[in-house]
């Protein structure tokens, strides 16, 4: 799964992206990537996620892995 931050969440930015960390822990997703400032909230708690502050650097992670006979999950926002 790649997942950006979640927009538009006001005040409970913090807490919701701690709580999608938390989600993500519980599923049984094989590898998490996180992108976004607001995502180092989610990586927190889900430890085992590969966290990108910026969509660069996730690109550059992301063009050097074989994702063949994979099924990938991708979450963005407008923002």
């Amino acid at each position: 799964a790649i997942l950006g931050d979640m927009f538009e969440l006001g005040t409970d930015s913090a807490e919701e992206h701690a709580l999608l960390g938390d989600l993500l822990n519980q599923s049984k997703i094989d590898k998490v990537l996180l992108c976004g400032k607001w995502m180092a909230e989610a990586k927190k708690i889900n430890t085992t996620a590969f966290y990108f502050e910026t969509k660069d650097a996730l690109m550059d992670y992301v063009k050097e892995q074989n994702y063949s006979n994979a099924t990938v999950l991708l979450k963005g926002s407008r923002g």
